[in-house]
């Protein structure tokens, strides 16, 4: 979003900064991905109809034809052994940095929960650890084990915040 502004506004000049503020905030309040409604509504500024179609088309084609050659590249290559080797020893270090980095966004949930209510934080855990032992031990359906473990802790909160509610 700051190459959005920092071209439209500063370099280019089509935009105001409210504007863009205002594109923002309206993309914002709707649901979905953001990029998508300020494509939209800066399109739809810029040209009208005409204008959301180019933009929508400049924002997926460049990545849908970046998904088809590393998909086809992948395929191509896929069965070569040295490739495979590459790949598991890689896994490890993306699997880290994937956990890193979602551990920075849900670390101060975590620690609100945590503090707040102890149970539910191991009670969660728990959900984590019994489904990944149930997915390695039975295979089991992975939409299947959200779905339960959603419902597992839904279940928990309802309990905990009902509780609460009968207190008061």
């Amino acid at each position: 979003m700051y190459l959005i502004q920092e071209e439209f506004i500063y370099r280019k000049g089509w935009l105001t900064v409210d504007e863009y503020a205002t594109i923002v905030g309206v993309s914002q309040i709707a649901p979905g991905i953001n990029i998508f409604s300020i494509t939209i509504l800066i399109g739809r500024r810029m040209a009208g109809w005409r204008g959301v179609a180019v933009s929508l088309a400049g924002l997926i084609v460049p990545s849908a034809a970046v998904t088809v050659l590393i998909t086809a590249l992948y395929t191509f290559i896929h069965g070569n052994g040295r490739v495979n080797a590459a790949l598991h020893t890689a896994f490890p270090a993306i699997f880290g940095i994937a956990i890193a980095t979602n551990w920075s966004n849900v670390r101060p949930s975590v620690n609100r929960n945590i503090r707040s209510h102890k149970g539910i934080f191991v009670l969660m855990l728990g959900v984590i650890a019994g489904s990944a032992a149930l997915y390695l031990v039975f295979n089991l359906s992975v939409i299947l084990m959200y779905l339960a473990g959603g419902l597992t802790m839904a279940l928990a909160y309802y309990l905990v915040f009902r509780k609460k509610e009968d207190e008061k």
